[in-house]
């Protein structure tokens, strides 16, 4: 059952619309139909019926521009505080975070009503498209009946909540205004359309603006068709629905008019869809990310070679990488594999011991140490360690057993194990919730059994305030939120380097937006660490807040 988050909140959050699937590379597929007009006699006052829409997984729509024909005129309504209706309609998207938890594929419906609002500086008057609760659509009309009349204005905005698609609207734009019931007045009857005055053809045109439209890669995508006036008649070979001197493919019906590279000539009747240079029959990489080199093959790099390390894939050859990966989805251009030879996986992926440390990290890789206890910090597992006075029960002579008793059950040594087999401390103090006692703790506060410490300084990684990659976020930041301390952008899409990153694309996008918020309210674990990139210094039992959220946005269209 779906739960929505108090009202306040949405005043709280500032979220940007968008799909959390959708990508700098992602194609922009809107489709646009007209229905009918009716009555469809000149001069008459017509209501046009159309729909618009995007498929699954697609961007949100930012703005729409309709400019309709020489000749098809719209009339400034409103004469009091009425805001007669000019307009109904049928919104059906799937609204994520923070209203619902999640993208969850489940379309709701707004019944929608446009009413005319009046006159503005700049426009012959504008309609408030009403009904879809989280904000209102304010078109604008311009122009005149001579050039072409607009109508264009903002849809899902970035003060509204995260928006997924599929989406679609189903509008009537009414040729006579009806009463609105819930004002005093009454403006029903009101001329809103006019059909043009000579029979024929008209092509209305509409352009499409993906969402968010400050997104430096936003998409501009130009869609139209025809309606007959008078008794003429709109041809449409392949009858899709869409004229054919608006059809991107007049003879195969393709009501969508899909055209991944934007060719003008739609996916159903393009011999190369994802116009890299390689015809479909030949290409084995459909649907090449746009502007990618490919090689003979029709391949990206990414599609060969997914972790991005120059090694092709399993299977895969290519002009873009050699060999075959030893570990595809890691990043690992050395390929080594000196740890345990004798397998198959490289070291940057192998974990035979199961402790989820893989080789190359692994302090003890033959044996299963998944805390990864050091208690000399030499770099080799204390359960893999040949101990320097492996006769003497007490190596660092502070009284205090390196075992798990009193070996002589009868002193002076007391019963261990010591928390720091090396470093004398008879008070076996311990601030923190590692095995490390303080005098050999790096981080002595904060629990941190790996005790890593990129820069070699004093401070490990968990409490260092430093900022090793220089990426905007401290090392200490960085490893509560499990990022590459070392590297200030990601080499490959398995990399977590930057945590304003977190589809390791290298910029800050709305699927790095829409990552936090799905997570938002939750603590930290279940929800994940790198959801939570806010605090500094971390704090103990953290929830995904407001400031996490806060962190992310004021990144947006940042690259690393």
């Amino acid at each position: 059952m779906r739960w929505i988050l108090p009202a306040a909140l949405l005043f709280v959050l500032v979220l940007l619309a968008g799909s959390a699937n959708a990508h700098a590379f992602a194609p922009f597929q809107p489709s646009f139909d007209l229905l009918s007009v009716t009555p469809a006699t000149t001069g008459a006052h017509g209501s046009v019926v159309h729909k618009y829409a995007v498929p699954q997984t697609d961007h949100a729509f930012g703005s729409v521009k309709y400019t309709l024909p020489a000749g098809w005129d719209v009339i400034g309504v409103q004469q009091g505080t009425d805001e007669p209706v000019v307009g109904t309609g049928t919104l059906r998207v799937d609204v994520g975070p923070p209203v619902y938890p999640s993208c969850d594929g489940i379309q709701e419906v707004y019944p929608l009503t446009v009413v005319d609002t009046g006159p503005e500086v700049g426009a012959e008057t504008e309609w408030s498209v009403q009904g879809y609760p989280f904000e209102q659509f304010i078109y604008a009309v311009k122009g005149n009946v001579s050039t072409g009349q607009i109508i264009e204005g903002v849809t899902f905005s970035p003060t509204g909540p995260t928006v997924c698609s599929p989406i679609s609207f189903d509008l009537t734009f009414q040729g006579e205004s009806t009463n609105n019931p819930s004002t005093p007045e009454d403006e029903a009857g009101r001329f809103v359309l006019t059909n043009p005055a000579t029979a024929g053809a008209y092509t209305w045109q509409i352009q499409f603006k993906s969402a968010p439209l400050g997104d430096p890669q936003v998409h501009t995508v130009n869609r139209c068709d025809q309606l007959g006036i008078g008794g003429a008649t709109v041809v449409d070979t392949d009858a899709d629905g869409i004229a054919q001197t608006c059809d991107n493919c007049p003879s195969t019906p393709n009501n969508n008019q899909r055209d991944f590279d934007s060719d003008g000539m739609g996916d159903v009747c393009d011999g190369d869809v994802d116009g890299d240079g390689v015809l479909n029959g030949s290409d084995q990489c459909a649907l090449t990310p746009l502007g990618q080199p490919v090689d003979a093959n029709g391949c990206s790099q990414a599609q060969v070679d997914v972790d991005l390390d120059g090694i092709c894939d399993p299977g895969k050859s290519s002009t873009l990488c050699t060999g075959s990966d030893n570990c595809p989805t890691t990043y690992n251009p050395s390929q080594a594999n000196v740890v345990h030879p004798a397998t198959t996986p490289g070291d940057a992926c192998e974990d035979p011991d199961g402790d989820f440390w893989v080789d190359n990290q692994d302090n003890c890789p033959s044996a299963y140490n998944p805390f990864q206890e050091d208690g000399d910090l030499d770099g080799i597992g204390n359960i893999c360690e040949v101990p320097a006075c492996s006769a003497d029960p007490d190596c660092d002579n502070d009284n205090v057993s390196d075992g798990p008793a009193d070996p002589d059950s009868g002193g002076p040594i007391v019963a261990g194990p010591d928390n720091c087999l090396q470093v004398p401390n008879t008070n076996q103090l311990n601030g923190d919730a590692d095995s490390l006692g303080n005098a050999c703790d790096n981080c002595p506060t904060v629990t941190n059994q790996d005790q890593l410490n990129i820069d070699g300084d004093s401070f490990g990684d968990a409490c260092d305030a430093g900022d090793f990659d220089i990426d905007g976020f401290s090392d200490r930041v960085e490893y509560a939120a499990g990022t590459d301390r070392g590297a200030k952008c990601p080499t490959g899409p398995s990399h977590n380097a930057w945590p304003a990153d977190t589809n390791n694309n290298s910029f800050s996008d709305t699927g790095d937006i829409g990552y936090v918020t799905a997570n938002f309210g939750r603590a930290v674990p279940p929800a994940p660490a790198r959801a939570n990139i806010a605090p500094d210094p971390p704090v103990p039992n953290p929830f995904v807040d407001t400031g996490d959220v806060g962190t992310m946005t004021a990144r947006f269209g940042l690259h690393c």
